[in-house]
């Protein structure tokens, strides 16, 4: 191990405050150099506090200090700017997740990190605490995993409240933010799902202003025959992390602080408890990022890992925008990989990059953009296929229910387009979920 690293903390909000700040004031590995917000008095009292040179700028605090690498808690649509910045210093960063707000400025970060040569790694404290770390080694114990079940839940009185109740802003809602932790569990201890089913809501404070969901529900399925859900909600309390995994000889079930095996039938055959003694994770994470950065312990959560699913995940933003422009339609979709590469890179190039929708088909089309064909059919039903063999069938609507009216398309687009909402009444799209992680 080589010498201590000089460390600055850039962003002095709670997760700085609660988690970071304290972490550092007790490892062996690192040295507190300075501190940074936009915020003049939170650098005054955490500079005091700390002993160390505190900064408005993270550009001159760059220049100044030199600092080894810093981590980055800022708000998600601030992170693009501050990671841009050290790594134009040649300063390494532990960043606060989520690693990116949309899959091209993942891209872009990542093309970054690697132009510079800097290390960047997300934290996924989870991942460094012991009693989540003991539970990946008693999953064996319940055989073949058929079926999970998780929920993330909490009750906030103000969904709406700054940046986190804009979609814009935070890059998503409950799902990007408190459900990252849990969806990053279930990639560690199961692997990434072969089809996904997600829907959300931002519906819980009816008149507040805000498009960041406040609830999702996500359904998983895999090849091996293992299902799940997964229910993650700032809106809906009592606070509660959990998260179960069931297979033939029992259930592994999980929560902050406990993991218990359980037989077939419910009971406990083992017990693993922890008393709280944080910021044990934040600790153990900041001196695994000192070993990633001598080349003793590879990265867990680099651009690399959020590239790999991001890049097989890239057509969400199309479903999302979907659902948002047509407020009374149910559209599903399916994650195939073997799809990924060759079929919904088409799409999710026309839906980033072109900055509109693949044209849906008019009656009688046999080819329509986007990657779909189209059978008509006399009740407004008919088959949406992907260009891979999968099928997914449309069933009849009743024309007497359908309002045959034209919705507009969200302004995010960029571009006023008009669908006919009867041609997408529970369209299923073979196009994958993003940022689920």
């Amino acid at each position: 191990m080589s010498m201590s690293k000089r460390v600055a903390v850039v962003g002095l909000g709670g997760q700085a405050q609660k988690d970071h700040l304290p972490a550092l004031a007790d490892r062996r590995l690192v040295e507190l150099v300075a501190v940074c917000d936009v915020d003049p008095q939170r650098v005054a009292v955490q500079a005091e506090q700390r002993r160390v040179p505190g900064f408005t700028d993270v550009g001159c605090l760059l220049r100044e200090v030199r600092p080894d690498f810093a981590i980055v808690a800022v708000p998600h649509h601030a992170g693009r700017e501050v990671i841009t910045a050290c790594a134009e210093a040649g300063v390494h960063v532990l960043k606060e997740k989520p690693f990116a707000t949309d899959p091209h400025e993942a891209a872009e970060l990542a093309a970054l990190c690697e132009k510079t040569g800097i290390e960047l790694m997300v934290t996924v404290q989870r991942r460094f605490h012991p009693i989540y770390a003991a539970a990946l080694q008693l999953l064996d114990q319940v055989g073949t995993p058929y079926l999970v079940q998780g929920r993330y839940t909490f009750h906030s009185p103000d969904p709406a409240a700054g940046w986190r109740g804009r979609a814009k802003l935070a890059g998503g809602g409950c799902l990007a933010d408190m459900g990252y932790h849990l969806i990053d569990l279930v990639l560690w201890y199961l692997g990434l799902p072969d089809r996904v089913l997600a829907d959300t809501s931002a519906a819980a404070v009816r008149g507040a202003e805000y498009d960041a969901e406040d609830t999702a529900l996500v359904h998983l399925a895999y090849d091996s025959g293992l299902y799940g859900s997964l229910l993650v909600s700032r809106s809906a309390g009592p606070k509660t992390e959990h998260l179960a995994i069931t297979g033939p000889h029992g259930t592994l079930a999980i929560e902050r602080g406990a993991v218990r095996l359980l037989d077939p039938a419910g009971q406990v055959v083992e017990s693993l408890l922890r008393e709280p003694a944080w910021p044990c994770s934040p600790a153990v994470q900041i001196d695994r990022f000192c070993r990633v950065l001598d080349g003793t312990q590879p990265n867990p959560s680099g651009p690399a890992a959020h590239l790999l699913i991001w890049g097989r995940q890239r057509a969400s933003g199309l479903l999302t925008e979907l659902k948002s422009a047509f407020s009374q339609v149910e559209i599903g979709f399916c994650y195939r990989p073997d799809h990924v590469h060759s079929k919904v890179d088409h799409l999710a190039e026309r839906a980033h990059s072109n900055r509109c929708l693949p044209q849906l088909p008019a009656s009688g089309s046999s080819r329509p953009s986007g990657g779909f064909s189209h059978t008509p059919s006399s009740n407004v039903g008919g088959t949406f296929q992907n260009l891979g063999p999968r099928r997914s069938t449309v069933p009849p609507v009743n024309r007497a229910r359908v309002k045959r009216t034209l919705h507009p398309v969200n302004q995010a687009w960029g571009k006023r387009t008009w669908l006919p909402l009867a041609n997408v009444v529970r369209l299923k799209l073979t196009v994958p979920l993003l940022n689920l992680v």
